[in-house]
């Protein structure tokens, strides 16, 4: 199947509304609601081992040709991009005869080719779901990351050009290219109605050498207006905020099931969380609401394929935070603060 770009675009925007409640999700969650749903749409075929390749250990996926050969390499981050990582990823993917290799972290995306210098390896796309229109951020991944463009070669040429620009940028500034000291003349003759001296131009695009290059062109990034404080969450004397009270719940239940595998489990137990008409955590959305399909986007990823109902109101999600204290053994309004009502 081949990449469609409304299905591109339709499934960002769903992917979209999921970061707005989880804006820096773990890489387990980056996974199952950002990069594979995203991959689907592109028409890689998810569930076939031998098309897409997981490392669970790693959260690295290796894109293959159906017969278990990588074509591309993509690598789940947390929230902060370790740039430390890239020389070595791309000396790997080199190695494998890999050209193109993606670092994302579900929001940001960046696009290198294995072939460039491990060292000076410079990015030739950078994206980021949430700052730019879905229909931009639809066209560069079908570019870049749509299968049949993956397999048969074409997205590996285009980012190869693009890798180029800034070298060939800088090839033409430090010979002076006549080409280039003709069309910068003319443009400062159309500016001021005088033509530089040729010496001139080419002592300027000479001095050029020592600035740093230009970037590959980016897709153009609308930003959002800054959102309002909703909620605050004090655990373990650092506070967080955040734009959503489903965002600071979500935050405080995985914070404290990494100190203990089983506490989600123990949590979904809780009398707050498995009332008599609803549970409000279990291991898929069906089971948050069986008998409403309607409601079952309203979910939230927790680690360990669990999934908290979201479709409460704020007391609800003070309880449910004061009740995940309890089960963590913490003292509520000491060791766990929580304000679900922030200006």
């Amino acid at each position: 199947m081949d990449a469609d770009l409304n299905t591109v675009k339709r499934r960002i925007e769903t992917v979209v509304e999921r970061l707005d409640g989880e804006p820096t999700p773990s890489p387990e969650n980056a996974k199952m609601g950002t990069v594979m749903p995203i991959l689907q749409a592109l028409g890689w075929d998810v569930f076939d081992t031998n098309t897409v390749r997981y490392d669970e250990a790693n959260f690295a996926v290796a894109l293959c040709d159906g017969q278990a050969r990588p074509q591309l390499f993509l690598e789940i981050h947390d929230a902060r991009f370790d740039s430390g990582t890239v020389p070595g990823l791309l000396s790997r993917a080199h190695r494998a005869g890999v050209s193109l290799v993606v670092l994302t972290n579900g929001p940001a995306w960046r696009l290198y080719v294995a072939e460039a210098e491990a060292d000076s390896a410079s990015r030739v796309v950078e994206l980021d779901l949430c700052r730019t229109e879905s229909s931009e951020s639809a066209a560069t991944l079908c570019r870049y990351l749509g299968r049949h463009r993956v397999l048969n070669g074409a997205a590996a040429k285009d980012a190869i050009g693009g890798s180029a620009l800034p070298a060939a940028w800088r090839a033409l500034v430090s010979r002076a290219d006549s080409l280039l000291v003709e069309l910068v003349a003319d443009e400062v003759r159309d500016r001021v109605g005088v033509r530089p001296d040729d010496r001139a131009v080419k002592t300027f695009l000479r001095e050029l050498t020592d600035s740093p290059p230009p970037q590959p062109p980016q897709p153009p990034r609308t930003v959002r207006a800054p959102r309002t404080v909703r909620a605050t969450v004090e655990l373990r004397d650092e506070r967080r905020v955040f734009t959503s009270v489903k965002e600071a719940l979500v935050f405080l239940l995985t914070e404290l099931s990494k100190a203990d595998e089983t506490f989600l489990e123990r949590c979904a137990q809780d009398p707050v969380f498995a009332t008599k008409k609803l549970l409000h955590l279990a291991q898929s959305p069906d089971e948050l609401f069986p008998t409403r399909p309607d409601l079952r986007k309203y979910h939230a990823r927790l680690p360990g394929g669990w999934f908290l109902n979201t479709n409460t109101n704020t007391s609800k999600k003070e309880q449910e935070a004061r009740a995940a204290a309890a089960v963590a053994g913490l003292e509520f309004g000491t060791d766990v603060i929580v304000d679900f009502r922030s200006p």
